[in-house]
């Protein structure tokens, strides 16, 4: 779906760190809803953001899209489960990924939500440590199917 639909996507991680394979596979449910999510909402030719970096006590995730951002009203329901602005959406997605962060003791929310996009942040407790930085940039690749 990522690639059919024609909107780029960049990842930028500055940290690194060890996760249980139970921890990471939340964390990628979580992050594969997310950004599907920022992937329909943006049109075609516009670009997707994921970014993975430390802050203070937490190692932060952002997945940022340039879609048009939340219609008035929908910011306060946004995590309740059967609330969609989406058409045919069931509103389930995002209630289901927050209990999900909330089992690994992270925090699920939206960052911001303007015309110019949303940006949602899922912050967890503060990673093992790896001697590793990784920073890919860059994946357009609108003909090929993910």
């Amino acid at each position: 779906m990522l690639f059919r639909s024609g909107v780029g996507f960049e990842t930028v991680v500055t940290v690194a760190g060890a996760l249980s394979n139970h921890e990471a596979d939340l964390v990628l449910l979580i992050l594969e809803n997310l950004a599907q999510n920022a992937v329909e909402a943006s049109p075609p030719g516009k670009t997707v953001r994921m970014a993975v970096f430390a802050e203070g006590r937490h190692t932060v995730m952002e997945v940022q899209d340039e879609g048009p951002g939340l219609p008035p009203g929908v910011e306060g329901r946004l995590f309740t489960p059967c609330a969609s602005s989406k058409q045919g959406g069931s509103g389930i997605g995002l209630a289901i990924i927050r209990q999900l962060a909330t089992h690994l003791s992270a925090d699920l929310q939206l960052k911001c939500s303007s015309p110019q996009g949303c940006t949602f942040r899922l912050a967890l407790p503060r990673l093992a440590p790896h001697p590793a930085t990784v920073e890919v940039r860059g994946v357009k690749a609108p003909g090929l199917s993910g």
